[in-house]
């Protein structure tokens, strides 16, 4: 939406609030009106997650407005924060990405893979079955395997230790950081 700006009085409105106050209707690419000029907008400046960009003043050049930005530092907290909200994004993408090993027979070892060895192996358990007993499973590379239950538990060992690892992490580097 278009917003214009009045040097004389520093007010920026939208354009729709202009042609309300004005009682007029401006097309939309009017530049300008009674003293009122389109506002421009400076690119963003770059960030570096302990700075925020906010609207600065409006520069006046050439018979154009132009809002700039400033950069303003974040609270302390607040920097904090964005960095374990960052981590806990990564580790969350880590944790989808687990695959683990177990007698050549390469397994996900995400949450909801981890959900269903575990449902399986609790139904196995729950009937009397034997841990030499095999099932049918789908391997990280799509293929179909007869995994033993054993095999199936030491892989839902595995990716849950992995997943331990990865899930403590941020908060072990923020305690680092905190040293």
């Amino acid at each position: 939406m278009s917003e214009y700006f009045n040097p004389a009085t520093e007010e920026i409105l939208s354009r729709d609030q202009l042609c309300a106050r004005m009682n007029v209707s401006l097309p939309e690419d009017c530049e300008a009106f009674e003293g009122w000029h389109r506002l421009r907008r400076a690119p963003l400046p770059e960030t570096d997650g302990e700075h925020v960009a906010v609207p600065g003043p409006v520069e006046l050049a050439d018979g154009n407005c132009t809002r700039t930005w400033t950069l303003e530092a974040l609270p302390a907290g607040a920097v904090a924060a964005r960095r374990l909200q960052a981590a806990k994004e990564g580790r969350a993408a880590a944790v989808a990405a687990i695959r683990v090993t177990v007698d050549g027979m390469v397994f996900d070892g995400d949450e909801a893979s981890q959900e269903r060895m575990a449902r399986t192996l609790t139904a196995a358990q729950a009937t009397g079955a034997s841990m030499s007993d095999t099932t049918a499973w789908v391997l990280a590379d799509d293929t179909v395997a007869r995994p033993s239950l054993s095999q199936l538990a030491r892989a839902l060992r595995e990716a849950g230790g992995e997943q331990t690892r990865l899930w403590v992490a941020p908060y072990e580097g923020m305690a680092q950081e905190g040293a």
